[in-house]
């Protein structure tokens, strides 16, 4: 048992032996301090969640609530991140904490909104896509609700305040910036709907309405650029070019020295984008892309080329990144310009589907900007790019090129990753690899034996992470992170079907499978797990008949 396991023995002896010692809550609290302070998420969250469950009258009962928002914030744990900071926006007494903590709430449910909108794109069956997009549309309609909730509680504290005289500088400051960003997300939120289509231009007059609020009670403020180019952008997009060029001029006169004032052309465009008019955003790029006369900067060229990843728009996106090639290289900070449009071009060639010129990109890169922080980006991509072109090249040294390529670039992240969940994933990530390697070489006739011993590779990948990481009576699975259990749930997925393909011993597989059921009852992964277990344990039990009958006769 290791240090930390013995302490932690220690430590749940002591909350269970004296649960009621006076001192109890404080010491879960110093304890929760002291491994927040050492990015120990997993501890830090194991003894706030005492602290908030067992000692809820503590002094420091509703700020362990925050922290748990906090720490799982950290940890990715989405669901848990919100309900802790629900809980603390119902606990919290101060205006301040608690409609932050709204408005953080209405900005995870837009984000979670509008990525659902995402995903029923990308599905193809049309009624999960109808039904996701319903769930998208509440979603988001409740996020609107609740920026507007959240300025009408600061405007009301804020005009009661001025009447009491009761507010500080700093609070008035503070009430003051959360409502100003209030507004202007519900207006954005309006802005970005697109579904149901019959109501696209309610939506956008409602945008319009929201921007001209925020203008009204901010005139200065900081979003009051980026309002009067997306109120011009809502007016373009209804052909209304009267009231477009009314608002781009607005902007020249109340922002004349904004960024946007200077880039209203690449605003635009970005914006059109971002109402999901895709086709016209890029048409504003490609003639930004056309003008000569270096009226636009390396940089401006650099965003345009992000922006258009985002559009899907992989050629005009490699144009505009070859345009910061040409226009940087004689700046005296060129690598700061260089170095992400080199990849930009990696990715705009891996989103074309061109693997050879993303692969040759990413290699340039590292030769170029190794010591670069975004290398990591780099080695990130180079084992997706490398994978995929492992899995369709048809040339046998090739292939082992690319998949040796993708392998070489884990083990060189690993140098970068130093925490034990980062490193699980790079373990998972080089079985993920293995699967690629063997669904190349099955779908070829002759490599048979290749994908064969590839899949017996895999088996022991997983195997030998599932043997470091299966929980135990010193670490058991109620002990573990929400990332730990999605690791662990992700091995047995991948190794149960590799194993029935591969004919191992089932009664291997069964014990495997029955260990993933006790774990996860319910998991992510229950169906394809079951598809694999059921017709085994349909053949045991026939292999059980004859003898029973042979025993009856006897």
């Amino acid at each position: 048992m290791g240090e930390r396991g013995r302490a932690q023995q220690l430590y749940d002896a002591y909350f269970t032996s004296y649960p009621d010692h006076y001192n109890a809550a404080q010491m879960a609290y110093s304890l929760a301090s002291q491994a927040y302070k050492a990015e120990d998420w997993d501890s830090a969250i194991r003894f706030y969640t005492l602290l908030a469950t067992q000692y809820p009258k503590s002094p420091h009962a509703v700020a362990a609530l925050q922290y748990l928002a906090i720490c799982n914030g950290k940890t990715g744990n989405s669901a848990e991140q919100e309900k802790w900071l629900r809980q603390f926006a119902n606990a919290t007494k101060k205006v301040g904490e608690r409609t932050t903590a709204q408005l953080n709430l209405a900005l995870m449910q837009q984000k979670r909104g509008f990525a659902a909108f995402q995903a029923a794109a990308e599905t193809n069956s049309v009624e999960a896509a109808e039904a996701m997009r319903k769930d998208a549309y509440r979603g988001v309609a409740g996020a609107i609700r609740d920026f507007r909730a959240v300025a009408d509680e600061l405007t009301k504290a804020l005009e009661e305040g001025a009447k009491s005289k009761s507010l500080d500088a700093k609070e008035r400051e503070q009430y003051l910036l959360r409502r100003e960003q209030a507004i202007f997300l519900e207006a954005t939120s309006w802005q970005r709907l697109t579904w149901p289509e019959a109501k696209v231009s309610v939506f956008r007059a409602q945008a319009v309405k929201a921007y001209e609020k925020y203008l009204a009670a901010y005139p200065k403020g900081q979003y009051g650029p980026q309002a009067l180019v997306k109120i011009g952008t809502i007016y373009t997009a209804e052909k209304n070019m009267e009231k477009s060029q009314e608002a781009f001029a607005r902007l020249q006169r109340a922002f004349p020295n904004s960024d946007e004032a200077k880039n209203s052309v690449p605003r635009l465009a970005k914006t059109l984008i971002e109402m999901g008019l895709n086709a016209e955003g890029v048409a504003e790029y490609k003639k930004m892309l056309e003008t000569t006369g270096g009226k636009y900067t390396a940089g401006q060229f650099l965003m345009a080329g992000d922006a258009l990843l985002e559009a899907k728009s992989w050629l005009v996106a490699g144009d505009a990144y070859a345009k910061v090639a040409e226009l940087a290289g004689s700046l005296t900070n060129a690598a700061s310009y260089l170095a992400p449009a080199l990849i930009g071009q990696a990715r705009a060639a891996y989103g074309a589907q061109n693997f050879a010129e993303a692969r040759q990109k990413l290699d340039d890169f590292i030769e170029k900007y190794g010591k670069s922080a975004l290398v990591i980006d780099a080695y990130e991509m180079l084992v997706q790019v490398a994978s995929e072109e492992g899995s369709r090249e048809k040339d046998d040294t090739l292939r082992m090129n690319a998949f040796n390529t993708a392998v070489r670039a884990l083990k060189k992240l690993r140098a970068y990753r130093k925490t034990q969940l980062e490193q699980d994933e790079l373990d998972i990530r080089s079985g993920e690899v293995l699967l690629r390697k063997i669904q190349a070489e099955s779908a070829m006739p002759g490599k048979e034996e290749a994908a064969k011993e590839t899949r017996g590779r895999a088996i022991v990948t997983f195997q030998a992470y599932l043997m470091a990481h299966d929980p135990t009576d010193e670490h058991p699975a109620k002990d573990m992170s929400a990332k730990q259990l999605e690791n662990l749930e992700r091995c047995y997925a991948y190794l149960l079907p590799l194993m029935a393909e591969h004919g191992s011993d089932k009664a291997d597989i069964l014990a495997y499978g029955e260990k993933y059921r006790q774990l996860f009852p319910n998991g992510k992964h229950k169906l394809a797990v079951e598809t694999v277990l059921k017709p085994l344990e349909g053949k045991q039990a026939e292999d059980k008949q004859p003898e029973a009958k042979q025993t009856e006769g006897n």
